[in-house]
């Protein structure tokens, strides 16, 4: 069985659709359709631990599932006996932050990490995203309006 298929194998197991259980790991809707169809996000580590988050698992958990070396009926099991019995090992913050990678700098991630501070720990990783990206668009605006306009020069002053 492929990744997609054991994905929706245990999703159709658990009879969830879709849609909860997208809501259920913090996943954008149209999120869990690609996966089932194969998409290759499904090895990142944050999108396994949104599904672990989704099913109640730990991250070793559903990667033990996903990887093939757990079966179907022992990945139920654990759901039904109450799945991880530990927290999460990422913060939804931290998912979040890993899934941008790159797309976020430091400062940004500086700036929504004190805004978390604020915020009730139940936020989805999704939420910690857009706010994320928000922030982001906000130091490029900033960076871009302390820029000179294109074709223009700045004189500078010799030096004597």
């Amino acid at each position: 069985m492929t990744l997609a298929e054991r994905l929706r194998a245990l999703r159709k197991a658990m009879q969830l659709t879709q849609e909860q259980l997208a809501e259920r790991s913090g996943l954008r809707r149209t999120e869990l359709p690609r996966l089932e169809r194969g998409s290759n996000k499904g090895s990142s580590l944050a999108i396994r631990q949104a599904l672990a988050d989704g099913f109640g698992l730990t991250l070793a958990q559903i990667n033990a599932y996903l990887d093939g070396q757990a079966d179907l009926q022992e990945t139920i099991e654990l759901i039904r006996q109450g799945g991880s019995t530990r927290e999460s090992t990422m913060s939804p913050f931290d998912i979040a932050v890993a899934y941008l990678g790159d797309a976020v700098s430091a400062e940004a991630v500086a700036r929504v990490r004190a805004w978390a501070r604020d915020r009730p720990a139940a936020l989805p990783p999704r939420a910690y995203g857009e706010k994320l990206i928000e922030v982001q668009r906000e130091l490029l605006e900033q960076l871009a309006e302390r820029q000179p306009a294109p074709g223009t020069h700045v004189r500078r002053k010799k030096s004597s």
